[in-house]
């Protein structure tokens, strides 16, 4: 007697499922380990450079004399402060002297002025140009000493000062201007006039 067993064609569902399972062990056998891990709101801000003069950021006259004459005594400061957020260096960067003549009176004629178009007021008046620390007006041991002697000598810039100034602080300018008795030259600078402008500059401190 012989005996045959007879096999039952699988269906399509049941091939489906042996290629599934077939390839889930495949990645399985395959797989890596991972992690994952964020750098999320990362923020640049940059720094500032601010320089205030008397508290302000406004042009400044500190100095409106008239009616000028020998042994004549004038002294003001302004307040520099850095104002921003990184250290930077002061300096004058510019200063710039004028004189005006306004006219040539009799007794300046007389005593020798015969430019009609020149003023002889910064060749009278002298300057002391410092830096300070503190808030007077008079000189003390301890501050730096810019330039002492006639306006009309002063420098056009002085960018070798390099006052370094923190976030916060500040530093003093002072000018004593006297006019001390120089004779009969005095007489030349009668109804004479001068200007003198600065202006200052901050510039950040390299790394």
């Amino acid at each position: 007697m012989k005996f045959f067993t007879k096999f039952q064609k699988p269906s399509k569902r049941t091939i489906a499922l042996l290629i599934a399972a077939i390839l889930m062990i495949s990645v399985s056998a395959f797989g890596y380990f991972s992690d994952k891990e964020t750098s999320n709101g990362n923020t640049f801000t940059a720094g500032s450079i601010n320089l205030r003069i008397d508290g302000g950021d406004t042009n400044v006259v500190k100095f409106t004399a008239s009616n000028m004459k020998a042994d004549w005594q004038s002294c003001g400061r302004w307040e520099l402060k850095n104002d921003g957020t990184l250290p930077g260096y002061v300096n004058i960067k510019k200063i710039t002297v004028s004189d005006s003549e306004n006219g040539l009176l009799e007794p300046e004629i007389e005593f020798g002025d015969d430019t009609a178009d020149e003023g002889e007021l910064s060749s009278l008046v002298s300057v002391k140009l410092f830096s300070s620390t503190n808030d007077s007006v008079w000189w003390e041991a301890d501050d730096h000493q810019i330039y002492s002697g006639f306006c009309e000598g002063l420098g056009s810039s002085y960018n070798n000062l390099n006052i370094l100034l923190q976030p916060g602080e500040k530093i003093y300018i002072v000018a004593q201007f006297n006019w001390w008795s120089n004779g009969d030259a005095d007489s030349t600078g009668m109804s004479d006039g001068m200007e003198i402008d600065l202006e200052f500059k901050i510039t950040q401190k390299s790394q």
